[in-house]
């Protein structure tokens, strides 16, 4: 009966621990600097994904390399 009691002692202490919905800051959505912020963030990943995809595909493959055998296997001693 004792470890029922503490597991429903715990138990509560859990549901005043969850935020409410009440509690929660952004719940009707971003407003403001916020939404700002998260914009210029997606944004500028955007941006920046674009340019390395870009540079990628023209530098990516280096055209002046200097040719080597393939090695097959590595012998060992």
């Amino acid at each position: 009966m004792q470890r029922l009691d503490i597991l429903s002692r715990n138990q509560e202490e859990f549901v005043v621990m969850e935020p409410s919905l009440e509690n929660i800051g952004d719940y009707n959505g971003l407003k403001g600097e916020k939404k700002r912020v998260v914009w210029a963030v997606l944004i500028s990943g955007i941006i920046l994904g674009a340019a390395v995809g870009v540079v990628s595909y023209f530098y990516g493959t280096p055209s002046d390399s200097i040719k080597t055998e393939k090695v097959g296997k590595i012998p060992l001693r």
